[in-house]
């Protein structure tokens, strides 16, 4: 019995408990990350999408951009 304790404090098995490597709680925090464009003053919005709902968009008609 006091083997299984120890193994339960240990983490169980489970990936990512206690005393395990690895998980969320061992990651860094992510880079702060800069704009690509400065948005100016005199642009008009057109809509604000949060990431979410961004990141589920597709759009089949669209021809890629072209530079200019």
């Amino acid at each position: 019995m006091r083997q299984y304790k120890i193994w339960q404090k240990r983490g169980g098995g489970r990936a990512g408990g206690p005393g395990a490597r690895g998980g969320r709680r061992d990651r860094q925090p992510g880079k702060g990350r800069q704009a690509s464009i400065e948005v100016r003053p005199d642009w008009k919005l057109v809509e604000e999408l949060d990431f979410q709902r961004l990141n589920k968009l597709s759009f089949p008609n669209v021809e890629p951009g072209q530079d200019m």
